[in-house]
């Protein structure tokens, strides 16, 4: 999807006085550009932190483009939160 510095974006409050016609070509529009970008996103909730992960997943491949937060930083948290439970236990 290609545009000229002249279109804008208008934000989702003023669309609702928008007519169906253009309602529908907007999100057409919306599926040709992720189609020509072929990337696909997964949202999952992590069990152990109870976070949203996002997940850019390649169309083609299936491969993980990119996690958001990425797998380090779940584990990370995780450790940090029984490092914390172990601290507590033990002055408890």
């Amino acid at each position: 999807v290609s545009r000229s510095d002249n279109d804008t974006v208008q934000p989702v409050a003023e669309s609702k006085s928008s007519d169906p016609g253009k309602l529908k070509q907007a999100v057409q529009e919306i599926e040709k550009f992720v189609q020509s970008v072929k990337r696909n996103l997964e949202f999952s909730i992590d069990e152990a932190s109870g976070k949203v992960v996002v997940k850019v997943i390649a169309s083609e491949s299936g491969l993980v483009v990119r996690q958001i937060p990425s797998e380090e930083v779940l584990k990370l948290a995780e450790s940090l939160n029984t490092a914390s439970n172990v601290l507590f236990d033990a002055k408890a």
